[in-house]
Formats: C-alpha cells, sequence, structure tokens
C-alpha cells in the first residue's frame, strides 16, 4: 500500500490534481448519469448519460493535465463566477438590512456613493473621495 501512494504521489506531480472546477464537474457527471437512471425514453436517456460520460472524461482530463496555466484559468474563470453570485446575493441582502437605518447618497461632484445614517436632520456630507462638502436631509 505504501509502494502505490509513492508512486501514485510521483505520478500525480506537476499535474493539476482536483481543484474546485473539477470538483462541480465530477459532481455534475455523477447527477446526470444518476437521472439518466430514470428517465424513460431512449434516446433523452442516451443523450443524458452520454453528455454525463463527457463531462467526467472532462474533468479528469483536467485532474491530470500538466497544463497548469490553462487549467488555472478555467478555474479562476468558474470561481470568479461562483463568487460573483454569491456577492451579488450577500450585497443585496445587506442593502436591504441597512435601508431602516442608513441612507446612500451620491457626491454631486464625483458621484461616489456614500453611506449616511437616518434620522439625523440636516447634516454636511464629506465626500472621501473627492473632499467635497454638500448638505442635505437623512
Amino acid at each position: 500500500m505504501f509502494r502505490f501512494r509513492e508512486r501514485f504521489r510521483y505520478f500525480m506531480m506537476g499535474r493539476n490534481g482536483f481543484d474546485r472546477f473539477s470538483t462541480f464537474l465530477c459532481i455534475l457527471a455523477m447527477v446526470m448519469m444518476v437521472v439518466s437512471i430514470f428517465i424513460p425514453f431512449k434516446i433523452p436517456k442516451l443523450i443524458v448519460s452520454g453528455l454525463g460520460t463527457g463531462v467526467m472524461i472532462y474533468s479528469y482530463f483536467r485532474i491530470f493535465s500538466r497544463n497548469l496555466s490553462a487549467r488555472a484559468r478555467e478555474n479562476y474563470w468558474y470561481t470568479s463566477l461562483v463568487t460573483l453570485d454569491r456577492f451579488r446575493s450577500t450585497n443585496a441582502k445587506k442593502k436591504a438590512m441597512d435601508r431602516k437605518t442608513h441612507k446612500i447618497f451620491k457626491c454631486p461632484n464625483c458621484r461616489q456613493k456614500i453611506r449616511v445614517p437616518k434620522h439625523r436632520g440636516k447634516i454636511c456630507i464629506r465626500c472621501p473621495k473627492c473632499r467635497i462638502e454638500f448638505v442635505k436631509k437623512t
């Protein structure tokens, strides 16, 4: 067993290995193959299982690939897509929670968004970006 581990470790040197995108592709392929089991019609079943097999082959190609720069670009694309979606949802949730306690104004000079507390009356707001002062009612 120990020899196999060492050989496998040596084999995997310089290869991409598992990253987030490869993991996603493997899970997607397994889901497609399981779904294809429950499809009663032959042609859609073949299409879904064929796509699942193709996705699985591509994920293993990525895992064993030695072209690290191309695989890193693909993984970066995938993670940026996933984190952008998460960022949008958390940012919208934060804005909804802040709506009761804060108000957002735009600087008339540079259009920078400035968050100020509500219910303070007329206040003088200084833009942190261009240092211009303007008066608004909160």
